[in-house]
């Protein structure tokens, strides 16, 4: 227990450390009123234990949930340890269970095995992280969400992406790591309950109507292809609409002060200024403080529609942006609308094989079927995609990591509203790393893996 001591000080000992780990413990049990005790026999092992007294939370003790409708569930996580812990919860409430240790495995099991009433998937694993294989259980075993409910683990509260994904795969919740088993019994008892679900939901639709009348909306978005994809659904919904652009947030502000816009689709992350510091600026001009400011965020976290709010915005989409959710904005801030005779209903468009590489149903749903634009979207992204392995390779070649950030999360958020999946799943890995300044074999394992997804995208579309 003293600081820097270790059992073996020969010098080739097989164990390192600093000998700090003991008494950094005792030290913290020291401040709460308690020390580390052992007891130990050799050749048999040693445990280290602790008391603690704790003053009870008030009120009154929480009722476990009534758990109904699940007998069997897979449990997919590469840590055993971690399984283990899943399967001892759901043993509690007797709940049968079965493991698998990385998503190629929970494959087979889904192929062969009876079918289950819950997967819980592990999102960082080995060979096929838990977003792909949600991907493959969804469309290429066709498993829909009601036949068979996910919760996703993960172990980030702030990963946007993630949160994205989920609702494009009908991921039921995601729960954050380490998993507390009240939390865990809530999730699981509300898995049949699509009311409860702790992923945010769309917002209710409202029924896309043309709007008539001269509006002006500016749409400041530094993602030319994100800027494409709105621009084309503002005008399906609105074609009289005129339409405004900016590529930061400065420009932004300097397109305001000139035009006086009607409303304001403001992107988050951006070069120069970001979504936040423009809404800020605009909204000490006099004539900024009442225009609607609606954010285009890849987050939809509850903090992080707090704090678009709290910026002074009004409202928030969450991307991918889909023609509906923009509907729903205009009729609600636009002043002053009127809408046409509803149009005829669309033919419902013959479903397509489900692809991992490239949706092009959920695409067309989200263009609302408009095929000329969806050519012509995918015409102009083409260009993009072909550039874009020599611009990674560039920054990655000078170790600038803040580039190399910026440009793989251009293309996450590029990905995600063209429906590429796992050219998104590949480019979020690749921010994630240069956010921690990695310059591992990883990220050249990843630039090797997104030229060849590209090549394969660009025979697709």
């Amino acid at each position: 227990f003293e600081a820097f001591a270790q059992a073996d000080s020969s010098t080739t000992r097989r164990f390192g450390g600093t000998g700090l780990g003991l008494t950094i413990s005792n030290k913290l049990l020291s401040l709460m009123g308690s020390h580390l005790q052992l007891t130990s026999v050799e050749n048999q092992g040693s445990t280290f234990f602790f008391d603690v007294l704790f003053r009870a939370e008030p009120g009154e003790p929480i009722n476990c949930e009534v758990i109904i409708g699940l007998s069997r569930v897979l449990i997919v996580d590469d840590n055993a340890t971690n399984r283990l812990i899943v399967q001892n919860m759901l043993n509690l409430k007797a709940i049968a269970s079965d493991q698998a240790s990385n998503g190629i495995e929970a494959l087979e099991k889904l192929k062969r095995a009876p079918i289950y009433d819950l997967v819980l998937m592990d999102y960082h694993m080995p060979y096929m992280d838990g977003i792909e294989t949600i991907r493959q259980i969804r469309r290429t075993l066709n498993y829909s969400a009601d036949q068979l409910p996910i919760i996703l683990l993960g172990s980030s509260a702030d990963d946007a992406y993630v949160e994205a994904v989920c609702h494009t795969l009908s991921v039921q919740q995601y729960l954050i790591k380490p998993i507390k088993i009240q939390q865990f019994f809530q999730a699981i008892a509300q898995i049949r309950q699509p009311q409860s679900l702790s992923v945010p939901l769309p917002d209710p639709v409202v029924p896309a109507t043309p709007l008539v009348g001269e509006h002006t909306v500016l749409i400041v978005e530094d993602n030319s292809v994100n800027m494409m994809l709105a621009s084309a659904i503002l005008r399906s919904v609105s074609p009289t609409i005129n339409l405004l652009t900016a590529q930061n947030g400065r420009e932004g502000v300097d397109v305001f002060i000139r035009s006086k816009p009607d409303l304001i689709l403001m992107d988050i992350q951006m070069p120069v200024m970001n979504g936040y510091e423009a809404t800020a600026a605009i909204r000490a001009l006099d004539t900024g403080l009442t225009v609607p400011i609606i954010a285009l965020t890849a987050g939809i976290m509850k903090s992080e529609r707090e704090r678009c709010l709290n910026a002074g915005m009004n409202d928030y989409i969450t991307k991918p942006v889909v023609k509906d959710t923009i509907a729903r904005i205009l009729h609600q801030w636009l002043p002053v609308l009127e809408a046409t005779a509803p149009p005829e209903p669309a033919q419902p468009t013959p479903a397509l094989p489900m692809n991992a590489h490239f949706d092009e149903e959920e695409l067309r749903t989200r263009v609302g079927g408009d095929k000329a634009f969806m050519t012509e979207l995918l015409s102009e992204v083409n260009d993009y995609l072909a550039s874009f392995p020599a611009e990674l390779h560039h920054h990655r070649a000078r170790r600038d990591w803040p580039e190399v950030k910026a440009v793989a999360h251009k293309l996450k958020g590029s990905a995600l509203n063209l429906s590429f999946g796992i050219l998104a799943t590949l480019a979020s890995e690749v921010e994630q790393l240069a956010s921690a300044g990695k310059d591992d074999a990883r990220i050249a394992e990843l630039e090797s893996a997104l030229k060849a997804e590209i090549e394969l995208l660009q025979t697709l579309i």
